[in-house]
């Protein structure tokens, strides 16, 4: 989210095109999910690989598509709210994604997530 939200910022700011970002995002996804997994499956030894940040990125671009966007950015506020001083998990997110938006999202995320190949069905 972090990656995902900076280019949003930068774009906000008039530093960069969100078409730019999104040609960058879509590099980067077929480049490392080939190398490094997809971004919930990659190498945890190795410290800020791209995958983890731009493939997930690209991911959440396409999440707010899939539900909406005032559906998407109600998740984006409510995620962190609802979970202060806690640990977390993609089970919890997940199920947070789809109580807002009232769509059957485990097949999208474990795509996105598990694939090493780009785009997932």
């Amino acid at each position: 989210m972090a990656m995902y939200l900076e280019a949003k910022w930068t774009v906000d700011h008039g530093m960069a095109t969100w078409r730019a970002w999104l040609r960058y995002f879509r590099y980067y996804n077929k480049v490392a999910r080939a190398q490094d997994g997809g971004p919930g499956n990659y190498d945890k030894d190795t410290f800020a690989q791209a995958c983890p940040y731009y493939c997930t990125a690209l991911m959440y671009d396409t999440l707010s598509k899939k539900i909406g966007e005032r559906r998407f950015w109600k998740l984006v506020r409510q995620w962190p709210q609802s979970r202060l001083d806690t640990n977390v998990d993609r089970a919890g997110f997940i199920a947070l994604a789809e109580k807002i938006s009232h769509k059957n999202l485990d097949p999208f995320f474990k795509d996105w997530l598990n694939s090493r190949t780009w785009p997932p069905r």
